[in-house]
């Protein structure tokens, strides 16, 4: 128990902590790269003839990482480049504390594979004996994929999706792979954000996941290089996409058949029945009104779907002007469009007469009360909307004339006698 350990050349004598009479431990002092020869004493004095060699290395350090990213679930093979890398059986690396075992490939590089761990950035060190580390600021990048949106786009392709997750940063070689063979690249945004452009594809849903393998690190400035290389063969090779088993779908375009009624006011509100074909009863449905690559505001709503042929959607307030109206259902891509009127909405300031005889039974128009309305914003009919303007006394609907924007004239329908609100509408 009171053992000592002895380090040849200069000798070095440190204490030794007993666990048994087979195991002892010592910390070994500070020493130039050189082998010694390590003895046991029990009594400071004689040495055991027994003794075995220990090895001081120089400090390794990592320069670099390839690749710096990888996903949640490991499985990344990940290559450090530096010097003073040791053949021992000790060799690992350590993510975040997390040890791995790693293989040796030379002095100046070594590989291991990522473990599992959640997402964001983690210090990825190396050992050559198990128990001191490298310290070099290398970082390594854990990523995952939790959603795409949209989850669907038409079959020819073109929707601009957006992978979202965590733990996204940028690389050269960033990538979206749709089905087993669609490989394409994608656009970093933010740390949550990957967008990418869906190719063609039939009709029917595929395997969506990304990729960021490629990419460098390193504690020495080093930045992603050779960014036009195309990285796809080894991309689609290497087996470190992401496993979140998310699926996107193709589908045939939309298409709008009619819409009903073809104006509102501009206070919205106007429910619009839409007969089409292809409708999907999904969380991306969309209604827009508006004009693209125009001064008008473009208006999306989200419709009632009813079935794949009909839709209804709520207008919404817009400026007074024809907009186009279309579907979409993707929240993205649009379908064939149709006109839909927006106008100021119609305001009664006078009638002529304000009353009018009650009663029960049909009398000849030349017999019924003409009532004018006196106002504006009255709105010329067409040929598709002259049946649509209408007086309303009441619960009472009858048809409207259009005599100018100010003027409107109706006849006074059947009633008892009473005194009921009276309306007018456009559509």
């Amino acid at each position: 128990n009171e053992s000592r350990t002895y380090f040849e050349l200069s000798p070095v004598v440190v204490d030794a902590s007993f666990f048994s009479p087979s195991k002892i431990t010592c910390t070994a002092p500070a020493w130039i790269p050189a082998n010694m020869t390590v003895r046991v004493t029990n009594n400071d004095q004689q040495y055991g003839a027994a003794s075995q060699n220990y090895e001081y290395y120089s400090a390794p350090h990592v320069h670099r990482i390839v690749p710096h990213v990888g996903p949640i679930r490991g499985g990344t093979q990940v290559t450090l480049y530096g010097e003073s890398f040791l053949p021992d059986k000790n060799l690992g690396c350590i993510f975040n504390g997390i040890r791995v075992e790693a293989e040796y490939v030379s002095s100046s590089e070594m590989v291991c594979i990522s473990p599992e761990h959640p997402p964001g950035p983690v210090a990825l060190n190396m050992t050559v004996n198990g128990q001191q580390f490298t310290s070099d600021g290398n970082i390594f990048n854990y990523y995952e994929l939790t959603e795409i949106y949209p989850p669907r786009g038409p079959l020819f392709g073109e929707t601009l999706v957006r992978a979202i997750g965590r733990g996204f940063v940028p690389t050269a070689n960033m990538t979206c792979r749709f089905n087993e063979d669609g490989l394409i690249k994608a656009e970093y945004l933010d740390s949550e954000t990957l967008v990418c452009i869906a190719p063609a594809h039939a009709e029917g849903s595929v395997s969506f996941e990304i990729n960021a393998y490629g990419g460098e690190s390193s504690a020495l400035g080093l930045a992603d290089t050779d960014p036009d290389y195309d990285w796809f063969d080894e991309l689609n090779a290497n087996g470190n996409w992401t496993e979140s088993g998310l699926r996107y779908s193709y589908y045939m375009n939309p298409s709008v058949t009619s819409i009903d009624p073809i104006l509102g006011p501009s206070t919205g509100g106007t429910v619009v029945t839409v007969v089409g074909e292809r409708f999907l009863d999904t969380e991306t449905l969309r209604c827009r009104f508006g004009t693209v690559n125009s001064s008008q505001i473009l208006a999306v709503v989200t419709p009632i779907y009813t079935s794949s042929e009909l839709i209804h959607c709520t207008s919404p307030i817009q400026i007074a002007d024809i907009h186009d109206f279309s579907i979409s259902n993707n929240d993205q891509q649009y379908c064939n469009t149709l006109s839909f009127d927006f106008y100021l909405p119609p305001q009664v300031y006078l009638l002529s007469p304000h009353n009018g005889p009650s009663h029960v039974e049909v009398m000849p128009p030349e017999e019924q009360t003409i009532v004018i309305l006196q106002g504006e914003n009255y709105k010329e009919p067409t040929d598709q909307t002259r049946d649509l303007q209408r007086c309303r006394f009441g619960e009472t609907i009858v048809e409207a004339e259009y005599i100018s924007t100010q003027l409107i004239r109706c006849l006074l329908p059947l009633h008892v006698p009473a005194v009921v609100p009276l309306e007018v509408t456009m559509n």
